[in-house]
């Protein structure tokens, strides 16, 4: 047996953050990085998304907002 070729064609990053709410309700918001470029899908854990789309359509935005902001800020680092 031998090998002819090796690559890699994608390293992803999970990305990870709690968003915590005026009531104190956690959401715990997650991200990818895909060849060094932050993806704009985030959503939570999936424990949480029931309750994170019984939210409104608005209080979900600002949520992910917040979450694509930390990311923003904080993805380079790593």
């Amino acid at each position: 047996m031998k090998t002819k070729d090796f690559k890699i064609n994608r390293i992803t990053k999970d990305i990870s953050t709690v968003v915590v709410l005026e009531d104190k309700t956690e959401f715990i918001m997650c991200g990818k990085i895909i060849d060094g470029i932050l993806r704009s899908s985030i959503a939570p854990v999936f424990h949480q998304d029931d309750e994170f789309h019984n939210l409104s359509e608005e209080i979900q935005n600002e949520i992910q907002d917040a979450a694509k902001n930390e990311f923003d800020r904080n993805y380079m680092k790593y």
